[in-house]
């Protein structure tokens, strides 16, 4: 049980670094453009 919730968090905080990552990415694209 352990082990699936470290994935659980770890899978959730993959998914919030993602977003922060194309959001800066989109926020940086639309400065250049």
């Amino acid at each position: 049980i352990g082990g699936a919730s470290e994935a659980e968090v770890g899978e959730k905080k993959d998914r919030v670094t993602d977003a922060l990552n194309a959001t800066k990415a989109a926020v940086e694209e639309g400065i250049v453009s």
